[in-house]
């Protein structure tokens, strides 16, 4: 830069800019193009909370029956009137509640696997799936006797 009278220089595109102020009147360079001070990082939102399945907890398993290789459960599902027999890949409630698989293995306890907004639990015969025995699994094994004819 070429030195001029009254204390002005010459930048090379031609402009003339004051003697000693260097700067951008913005703040703003090359190498910290937003200013002096680093931008402040923006709140984080916490994530929703992820949906419970409520009505999967409440579905009520009364039974297991396997015919054949097919393995069919006895559910009463909230909302609806009266139990009935599902097999794997049955909804219940509306088509809100996906019966995913029906676990029968020799020595284990039967048990429903249910699906609820993308969320599995797993239910026993008897049982809800917040861990709450049901009515009838509470019956003496009397009340299920075979009355000759």
């Amino acid at each position: 830069m070429s030195q001029r009278p009254g204390g002005t220089s010459a930048s090379p595109q031609g402009t003339q800019t004051p003697r000693g102020n260097n700067r951008n009147p913005s703040g703003t360079s090359p190498n910290n193009p937003l200013g002096s001070r680093p931008p402040s990082p923006s709140p984080i939102t916490p994530l929703p909370e992820l949906p419970r399945p409520e009505l999967a907890s409440a579905v009520q398993i009364t039974g297991v029956v396997q015919i054949g290789n097919k393995a069919h459960a006895i559910v009463k599902a909230p909302g609806e009137a009266t139990s009935r027999y599902v097999t794997a890949g049955q909804r219940l409630a509306n088509g809100r509640i996906l019966v995913k698989r029906i676990e029968v293995r020799e020595g284990i306890e039967p048990r429903v696997i249910l699906e609820e907004n993308g969320i599995e639990i797993a239910v026993t015969v008897g049982n809800s799936a917040d861990g709450e025995a049901s009515d009838q699994a509470s019956l003496p094994d009397s009340a299920f006797a075979l009355l000759p004819l």
